[in-house]
């Protein structure tokens, strides 16, 4: 699945990976809501989030909702892989220099971000 609206990918993105059947989806400049541009109807199930909006929020009167729904969350990049590619993707991330953790899975239903441990649910 690619995102027709998503950007080209970083610079140095490692070729191994672009070449690999991934759809990338940019994520910067805004919370999770952003996930859901792709025009495909999946469900984004979350269950491993970068833990600074929990800080965040529990310093502000934003809720943890709107933190992940408004506030950039530093992931950059979503590449979605066949779960048997996951370990892999992660390793040449890592390997040209990036960050990388495997979040959660891609399934079908409505379009959505579900990040069950925190109740969220946001739809597209």
């Amino acid at each position: 699945m690619t995102s027709a609206s998503a950007p080209d990918p970083p610079v140095g993105l490692p070729t191994s990976l672009l070449a690999a059947p991934v759809g990338l989806l940019e994520s910067t400049a805004h919370g999770l809501l952003k996930m859901m541009r792709s025009a495909t109807e999946v469900r984004y199930v979350l269950y491993t989030l970068p833990e600074v909006l929990e800080f965040l929020a529990g310093r502000t009167e934003m809720s943890i909702s709107e933190a992940y729904r408004d506030v950039e969350q530093g992931f950059g990049y979503v590449a979605v892989v066949a779960p048997a590619d996951a370990e892999r993707t992660v390793e040449i991330a890592r390997q040209a220099g990036y960050g990388g953790f495997i979040a959660g899975e891609v399934v079908f239903g409505d379009k959505s971000v579900s990040v069950p441990s925190l109740g969220i649910e946001y739809h597209g």
